[in-house]
């Protein structure tokens, strides 16, 4: 359960309303609605886009759309990378005007955070504290603190996840030296950009795993990750388990 001592600098009465949670599949889609209270779709894996009173946004791994109360909004999964998202709905009677429709999760707290308020949904009173702190790390990103370069670089890794891809090309794509780049991306991110698509691409084999029947060793490529051997290493690593047993346990 995660520390509380920060709800206090969430301005204004907020009420949970509600958590979902949805794969979605290629086709998901839904057209122009509004509702009389808040939402944010965080989006864990893949990507997904909507349009937000007229204007038209995509959210990265990690990253959080904002509905606000009575906004006429369409939302739709991106085809070749469907979006795996949590979707909570909210009052909050000071939601700050400086909050973006896309909010980064610089500090990498929100798909946690996400995945705890949905575990601990059926139970108000955590849940409620949760989703305050969703909404203080929300607040955190503004306009002013959201550098460009960390979201073309995503969008450049999420779009190239099966090429052959170097710090060179990266650092060519955006125009900057390869010093000078790392250094940036460093600064921002806290890690390092081949770290930032490592990530990436093993949440995409993750993905793969869990919504097919593929055979494990045709997914590797699928991904942009070598073999079956570097993909059990890295599965190994950072989650714990092997690709089979990660299958097997989610049969």
């Amino acid at each position: 359960m995660p520390e509380t001592g920060d709800f206090f600098h969430i301005p204004g009465m907020v009420r949970f309303l509600y958590i979902g949670h949805l794969d979605c599949t290629p086709n998901w889609e839904m057209e122009d609605h509004s509702h009389p209270f808040h939402e944010i779709i965080h989006v864990a894996r893949g990507r997904f886009h909507a349009v937000i009173g007229g204007r038209k946004v995509t959210a990265l791994p990690g990253e959080t759309l904002l509905y606000r109360a009575n906004t006429t909004h369409s939302e739709w999964s991106d085809v070749d990378q469907p979006a795996e998202t949590y979707y909570i709905g909210f009052e909050w009677s000071a939601a700050p005007p400086s909050m973006p429709l896309v909010s980064p999760d610089s500090r990498q707290r929100i798909t946690t955070l996400a995945r705890w308020l949905w575990d601990d949904r059926e139970n108000r009173h955590p849940a409620h504290h949760i989703l305050q702190l969703i909404l203080r790390e929300m607040t955190l990103n503004t306009p002013a603190s959201e550098d460009s370069l960390l979201r073309d670089v995503r969008e450049y890794f999420t779009a190239n996840l099966r090429e052959p891809v170097t710090l060179a090309d990266v650092a060519n794509h955006v125009g900057l030296s390869k010093h000078h780049f790392l250094r940036r991306f460093r600064l921002q991110s806290g890690r390092t950009p081949m770290d930032e698509l490592r990530q990436l691409r093993l949440e995409h084999a993750r993905h793969l795993i869990l919504t097919t029947t593929l055979p494990l060793k045709a997914i590797p490529p699928l991904a942009g990750l070598h073999d079956q051997h570097q993909m059990t290493r890295l599965f190994r690593r950072h989650l714990g388990m092997t690709p089979g047993e990660l299958r097997r346990k989610t049969s």
